[in-house]
């Protein structure tokens, strides 16, 4: 999930204090940056049922707030599995009782001619991008 947020550090003004979560393919991760350091992460195997979603969603932010309190204020950014239900933004701003920046991969610019139909806006995906771009930079 690190590489995910290398992927979309350099595209998007996350600011510096952000939550970001990725729900995709049975696998929910949020993490909590300060400053733009991780400070606080967790990871869960889930069925893609709404009600279990966000269940683990609320026990996960009763934890986080519980030890970053500030947390309770900042943006919220989701990276969404495209093949959940199109009511999953509804479900995470009524568990985040606030605005979601629901995340847009932008791989249909990176894919033209016949590639555009190999790659998808999947979570491994857009991580493995995530991921080689770092190592350019480094």
């Amino acid at each position: 999930t690190l590489n995910l947020y290398n992927y979309y550090r350099p595209r998007l003004d996350l600011g510096d204090e952000f939550v970001l979560v990725c729900l995709e393919k049975g696998h929910l991760a949020l993490q909590y940056f300060q400053t733009r350091v991780l400070v606080y992460q967790r990871t869960r195997s889930l069925q893609t049922r709404s009600e279990q979603i966000f269940r683990e969603i609320n026990r996960t932010l009763v934890d986080l707030y519980d030890k970053y309190a500030s947390a309770k204020r900042c943006a919220v950014f989701a990276h969404v599995d495209p093949e959940l239900s199109e009511t999953t933004g509804e479900l995470l701003h009524a568990v985040f009782e606030r605005e979601i920046h629901l995340l847009d991969a932008g791989l249909q610019r990176l894919a033209t001619g016949a590639v555009a139909g190999g790659l998808e806006a999947t979570g491994a995906v857009i991580a493995a991008l995530g991921g080689a771009e770092r190592l350019v930079r480094v």
